[in-house]
C-alpha cells in the first residue's frame, strides 16, 4: 500500500501481481469461461467480443438511444449513438 502505483493503475507493482495472478488463475480456472476452447467455435467468441456493456444497455433498455462510449465511467457529455455500437450477430448460433 505505500508502493508508488503502477501506470494507469491506483495500486502499486507487488498487489498488482498479486491481483493479476489472481485474476488469471479465476479465469483459467472456469471451464465456462467463453474464451477456452470446446466452449464455443472460433466464430462464436469473435462475435462475443463485440459485446460491450454499452451495447447491452441500448439493447435491453426502454428507449435508449445514447450511451457513453464506456458504460462502466460516468459520461462527460462523449454519448455515443447505439446505432455507432457494434452488435452480435446471432446467426453464428444456428446450427
Amino acid at each position: 500500500m505505500v508502493e508508488d502505483p503502477v501506470v494507469g493503475g491506483l495500486v502499486g507493482s507487488t498487489l498488482a501481481c498479486v491481483i493479476g495472478d489472481q485474476f488469471r488463475r479465476s479465469r483459467d480456472g472456469d471451464r465456462f469461461y467463453f474464451e477456452n476452447p470446446g466452449i464455443f467455435t472460433a466464430s462464436q467468441v469473435t462475435e462475443l467480443k463485440k459485446s460491450s456493456l454499452a451495447r447491452i444497455f441500448c439493447d435491453c433498455g426502454d428507449r435508449i438511444t445514447q450511451v457513453p462510449g464506456d458504460a462502466f465511467m460516468l459520461p462527460q457529455g462523449n454519448l455515443i449513438p447505439c446505432s455507432k455500437l457494434p452488435s452480435i450477430d446471432l446467426s453464428k448460433w444456428k446450427e
